[in-house]
């Protein structure tokens, strides 16, 4: 197989690896979304070559909470001639993105219930403070 024809074939198996949440591509592309980087400045990141991105991206990803974390990041980035704690990292904002994002969607309002109301302050019977919420409408809430 020629160079070139092999370097379609990577490109499409690496295509459908970012679209696997099996295979770190997955989270390596959400990632460079999420901080606008190009594959040059994400390979700068994780201290590697972009052929070593590559290897990367074909590796399982560990499950974040799984008490083997720890071992199999540090496993993936001496096979893949990365920084682990960098990979580490990357793999925790992922997942905690990846969790915030089900949440939105299986719950309608859950970002946004944070946000419906304006705390005030005002003076008590006996000179303390006593809160009171006031939603965006300027209607009283009971706290």
């Amino acid at each position: 197989m020629s160079k070139r024809s092999n370097s379609k074939v990577v490109q499409r198996a690496l295509r459908r690896a970012t679209e696997d949440p099996f295979f770190l591509a997955s989270a390596l592309e959400t990632y460079r979304s999420l901080s606008g980087l190009d594959d040059v400045a994400l390979a700068n990141y994780l201290d590697c070559s972009t052929e070593d991105m590559i290897r990367l991206a074909f590796c399982r990803r560990p499950v974040t909470d799984a008490m083997t974390f720890r071992r199999e990041v540090e496993q993936i980035a001496a096979y893949a001639s990365v920084r682990a704690e960098r990979l580490a990292q990357l793999l925790r904002e992922v997942d905690s993105l990846e969790t915030l994002r089900k949440s939105a969607t299986t719950r309608p309002g859950f970002l946004m219930a944070a946000r419906d109301r304006v705390e005030e302050e005002g003076p008590t019977k006996d000179g303390g403070k006593k809160r009171r919420s006031r939603n965006d409408k300027g209607q009283d809430h009971k706290p």
